[in-house]
């Protein structure tokens, strides 16, 4: 491993480095706390400058017992945080710097992208809940090399560290590692000062690498041949020939005062940017005594909140989803009566909604599902198609849709068994697409699911990551709200639209209701409210059915199981009429507890047919 003087480099490059993101820390170490009060404490700071329309996921390996925590931000605020993501526990590596590294409960994981215009700072920062010394690897993914990063000296996409004492203090290198995850791109990655001109030593040699242990590369290491980043047993990325890393020890690096001029930024682009594709960057780095006290940085919270504690959000804060449909009869429990049904209007509607994703990918014939979720949340949303049916997912907010995902491979073990579906096996067709925002207070996201020939069929969507809280507020309008945007195609299907509340803790007894635009819940005209307690049993409006059979399980022997107190709502769409103006063409639904008396995390479950 090559070896000199930080010392003499910090005085060339380091001082003329321009901070990413907001000083939030002093130099010892990072402590932050995340939206729902966790610490994450002697940590490191990445930052990526990120174009809008991607998702980057952020896995973080410990090493020999070391227990890693992941929060993500923008301008030095912490939004998101992830500890032992049960999708990242089969991630493991093998590097020259780190041997094998396997799999294990502990590694966190999290997604992350922006919907700022243009390209914008993402800090990471990761670290443990109980301020442990130790070494972890940082895997970006993600990232390509395109067209649009330019040309000549400075092109490239830019990854900065933060180098904090307790860095400096593990006595492990930092190493990160530009691999490709196709055939056709030749890696190149460079270390780069402030004006985007790479790094020169006293001798001459410029600080970046084309391939690495070869003469092209300065850091002293092995080809990455041997290497791997592997996500499941038996399938990964591994290294080649061509791939590059930069490994610098930084026992004599002196930190400086100020935190801006202790950031290293790193360019990833290909050599002679002739090559093009996906990458990975993997970086090797440990944290040990930073040396000193630590400031706490702003936990991220949007609602002025600077106690690490979250606001109570009175129920009259959330936004109106949507008018209830006109032309659509009332429910009744005996399924609607068509020769009552309102037919004043006539439908000029499409068959189903059609979106184009920021790729050119289109999504045809879908179906549209909206959330209005609070800031500092990760939802996760899941297509299942049945019986052949290929869902593809979009999500976006008023500004149009902003990420799309088919074909995803996290989602390929998931199974549900449901009255209204009966056992749905898994399929390499599913769709996952997590997703979040940084607004202040409530946004309205919009999910679509549909796919890309606009084919007819059936699908569920799982949506996971939401909790009844204290924050819902008390009595009428109160719970978490969400929508479906009822079509033509929805109508033609056949299929009732069908709705799941599963509790995933035992503390919880879900509670379902249809309610208006206000928020006031639906009734009948004999004065039967349109509500489910307990499915199955007389406190549920409608035909239901026990949900003690009932599982949606993500991996083989794990999952979530139904319950005897989840809810759920079967209503027929036959003979609905849709208003030619589609803002009226919603069923609204609030999720909340029976008296809202117990509390904790749920999952919500549609099963619709296009």
């Amino acid at each position: 491993m090559r070896r000199f003087s930080f010392l003499a480099l910090i005085v060339m490059f380091i001082s003329m480095i321009a901070m990413p993101v907001s000083a939030q820390n002093d130099t010892d170490s990072i402590n932050v706390t995340c939206p729902d009060g966790t610490e994450i404490l002697n940590a490191v700071e990445v930052v990526v400058n990120m174009r809008p329309g991607f998702t980057y996921t952020a896995t973080a390996i410990g090493i020999n017992g070391y227990d890693p925590v992941i929060g993500v931000g923008d301008e030095g605020e912490i939004n998101l945080c992830n500890d032992d993501e049960k999708a990242a526990r089969p991630y493991s590596v093998s590097l020259p710097t780190t041997g094998e590294v396997g799999s294990n409960n502990s590694t966190a994981q999290m997604p992350f992208f922006h919907s700022n215009s243009g390209l914008s700072n993402i800090s990471l920062v990761i670290g443990s809940p109980d301020g442990s010394e130790g070494e972890f690897v940082l895997v970006l993914e993600g990232m390509a090399v395109t067209t649009n990063d330019g040309k000549g000296q400075g092109a490239g996409d830019p990854y900065f560290v933060q180098i904090t004492q307790n860095i400096v203090n593990s006595g492990v290198p930092l190493s990160v590692y530009m691999i490709a995850k196709v055939q056709d791109l030749d890696p190149y990655m460079q270390l780069v000062d402030s004006d985007l001109n790479v790094v020169e030593m006293g001798d001459g040699s410029t600080v970046e690498c084309d391939d690495a242990g070869t003469k092209s590369c300065w850091t002293d290491a092995n080809n990455l041949s041997d290497s791997y980043v592997s996500d499941a047993p038996g399938e990964g990325i591994p290294g080649g020939d061509v791939d590059s890393v930069l490994s610098l020890n930084l026992n004599n690096f002196e930190v400086y005062p100020d935190p801006s001029d202790n950031y290293l930024e790193y360019l990833m682009t290909s050599a002679n940017q002739r090559t093009f594709g996906e990458y990975i960057v993997v970086i090797h780095m440990g944290v040990g005594d930073g040396g000193g006290a630590t400031n706490t940085a702003n936990n991220g919270n949007n609602n002025g909140n600077n106690n690490g504690t979250s606001t109570n959000t009175s129920n009259g804060d959330k936004p109106d989803v949507g008018g209830l449909a006109s032309g659509v009869p009332a429910p009744d429990k005996t399924k609607p009566d068509k020769d009552n049904t309102q037919t004043t209007t006539t439908t000029t509607q499409a068959q189903g909604f059609d979106v184009e994703c920021p790729d050119g990918t289109e999504i045809l014939n879908a179906v549209e599902v909206t959330v209005s979720m609070r800031s500092g949340f990760t939802y996760t949303a899941t297509a299942m198609g049945i019986n052949g049916y290929d869902p593809i997912i979009g999500v976006g907010d008023e500004n149009g849709i902003s990420l799309c995902q088919d074909d995803d491979r996290a989602a390929r073990q998931y199974t549900v068994d449901l009255p209204t579906t009966g056992f749905v096996d898994s399929e390499n067709t599913n769709s996952q697409l997590p997703f979040s925002h940084s607004n202040s207070g409530f946004s309205t996201i919009s999910l679509i699911v549909g796919s890309t020939d606009g084919s007819s069929g059936e699908f569920v969507l799982i949506l996971e990551g939401m909790a009844v809280t204290t924050n819902d507020g008390k009595g009428e309008g109160a719970g978490d709200p969400y929508a479906v945007h009822l079509s033509q195609s929805m109508v033609d299907s056949g299929v009732p639209l069908n709705i799941y509340m599963i509790a995933k803790v035992q503390d919880l007894d879900p509670l379902m209701q249809l309610v208006h635009s206000d928020n006031t819940i639906v009734e009948l005209e004999d004065g039967t409210r349109v509500e489910c307690d307990d499915a199955g049993g007389s406190s549920c409006w409608g035909e239901s059915t026990d949900l003690s059979d009932s599982y949606v399980s993500d991996a083989p022997g794990e999952g979530i199981p139904g319950g005897g107190v989840d809810a759920m709502m079967s209503i027929s769409l036959d003979g609905i009429s849709l208003d030619a103006d589609t803002n009226n063409n919603f069923f609204n639904f609030l999720m909340t507890s029976a008296n809202q008396r117990t509390f904790g995390d749920y999952i919500v479950v549609f099963h619709m047919g296009v």
